[in-house]
């Protein structure tokens, strides 16, 4: 019976270790399983412009017993997020598939995981993760606009009609949310 709650307990312990090891001021709740506090829900939930306290709030949230599979996809994508600002790409792309395996209906998860597929010159890729965060969240304007812009850089022809038909639900989002030149070119049509 002790061996049922010690162990987990000590895995805890190790996890906080090794993130505290590596900078992370780790929210005290990761050690003891217990929910993750307002402190590290607001980290994790900070800007990326100062990652290591993201990275810390988004470990303890991950990490604790009672997060819903819904928080803990959330929290992947803000660390993935934060991991890319740190040039760690591999634990990016890790954590952007966790997320999407545990809430396939995270359209951020999607469209942040295409917008790394994007910028590593995967285009395929990108506009798959594009369909799947619009067919999770048919409202994502932005992601029908970086759906858009992909296809617009893949096939380097703005007539093409993958791009017509990109834009073509993005058009009544907005205008403050479009990109100057894919907004133009909808209304053009």
């Amino acid at each position: 019976m002790t061996a049922r709650f010690l162990i987990p307990l000590l895995v805890s312990l190790g996890v906080a270790g090794a993130a505290a090891a590596q900078g992370y001021n780790v929210d005290p709740s990761v050690g003891t399983g217990g929910a993750a506090s307002p402190i590290a829900v607001r980290q994790c939930n900070g800007s990326v412009e100062n990652p290591v306290p993201v990275i810390a709030g988004c470990t303890a949230i991950i990490n604790s017993r009672q997060s819903t599979a819904v928080q803990r996809s959330a929290a992947y994508t803000n660390r993935a997020r934060a991991f890319l600002r740190r040039d760690q790409a591999d634990r990016a792309l890790a954590d952007f598939d966790l997320a999407v395996m545990l809430d396939p209906r995270n359209s951020r998860a999607w469209a942040n995981r295409g917008d790394f597929y994007s910028a590593m010159g995967e285009f395929d890729r990108a506009v798959e993760d594009y369909d799947r965060a619009i067919a999770a969240n048919p409202e994502d304007f932005e992601a029908y606009s970086q759906r858009g812009n992909v296809r617009l850089m893949s096939h380097q022809d703005d007539r093409n009609p993958f791009v017509i038909e990109a834009f073509q639900n993005a058009h009544d989002f907005p205008a403050r949310f479009c990109i100057e030149v894919s907004c133009r070119f909808v209304r053009q049509q």
